[in-house]
């Protein structure tokens, strides 16, 4: 289509030549105007089409689409032209996986650690604020100044500790400090899987799944900063 439309646009600059009896180098130029039209047109296009406009309820994100990772996805994501779809509903419930290792920096050598980001639709009813029983116990200090470790008492689960980053900037929506676990030999052949849960805007969570321990650790509190930005500069 757009080359029959260039086709007629050259047909109606060589008329008008003839009509007029204008110079060959004012032809010249209207082709040159028309082609960069046509160019720009396309480049803008492609631009619109990079990007993909998520609905999470009343709360949008925006993000490059090449950051989607379709296959751990809903299988309904399959189903739509994605090269033509500027944006969609996540339902209620739903999760989106996304691919953002490779946009941490490699200063971070941890982002090797990192298995799964899905941002997730909920209500902001789903999960009223709470303290959460750990909160009461016992904390120790770790190695890494901005991390504390609650002491799990002898009757709870000792497969599962319970982190918490003191940084003031790793808050979430309701002002609560951020918490992840480590649930050791959980998962089959998976000694220690750290699991956070990132509630940013109140109909968005983020689920981050890192596979070691150590790491997240030592360089936890750079890494959630770097998730946590990269999702705030696409919610609107």
């Amino acid at each position: 289509m757009m080359i029959v439309s260039q086709n007629k646009n050259v047909a109606s600059a060589h008329e008008a030549s003839r009509h007029f009896s204008r110079p060959m180098w004012s032809l010249a130029v209207l082709v040159a105007l028309i082609l960069i039209a046509f160019s720009f047109g396309a480049y803008a296009q492609v631009e619109y089409g990079r990007v993909i406009k998520l609905h999470f309820g009343g709360t949008s994100f925006t993000i490059d689409r090449a950051l989607i990772d379709y296959a751990s996805s809903p299988r309904k994501l399959a189903d739509i032209a994605w090269s033509a779809t500027p944006e969609y509903e996540v339902a209620h419930g739903n999760t989106i996986a996304l691919r953002l290792g490779e946009t941490i920096p490699p200063a971070l050598g941890c982002r090797q650690y990192l298995k799964t980001i899905f941002l997730k639709h909920r209500r902001p009813v789903d999960m009223p604020p709470g303290r959460g029983a750990f909160r009461d116990w016992e904390q120790s200090r770790t190695e890494n100044p901005e991390i504390v470790k609650f002491i799990t008492p002898p009757e709870e689960n000792q497969k599962i500790d319970y982190y918490q980053f003191e940084s003031d900037d790793l808050r979430d929506h309701v002002n609560r400090k951020q918490v992840f676990i480590d649930a050791k030999n959980v998962f089959p052949d998976t000694p220690s899987v750290i699991l956070m849960d990132i509630i940013i805007p109140p109909e968005i969570e983020m689920r981050v799944k890192f596979s070691s321990r150590e790491c997240f650790l030592r360089e936890g509190p750079a890494l959630t900063r770097h998730i946590r930005n990269l999702v705030f500069q696409g919610i609107r």
